[in-house]
């Protein structure tokens, strides 16, 4: 029954945290890297690039979703009219 309970109280961290640690993240390990600064530009670049693939597909995938979910809206209410 405890268990229960601790599950309920998980509390999600703020994006605005997730983004600050991201940050942090990437910076240490382009540090720690040593790499010279015009050696982590590509590999960056190459990173922004891959990112900006996946958004576009997942935008491409959520207006397909929901432009379905509104022609079943549209149908239904046909239906409902209809009977």
């Amino acid at each position: 029954m405890k268990e229960k309970n601790e599950e309920k109280k998980k509390i999600e961290k703020p994006t605005i945290l997730k983004i600050e640690e991201l940050r942090e993240k990437l910076a240490k390990d382009i540090n720690e890297s040593r790499l010279a600064s015009y050696n982590s530009i590509p590999i960056l670049e190459d990173f922004l690039n891959q990112l900006r693939q996946l958004n576009a597909q997942l935008y491409e995938s959520e207006k397909q979703s929901y432009e379905e979910q509104l022609k079943e809206l549209e149908v239904e209410n046909v239906d409902s009219k209809t009977k």
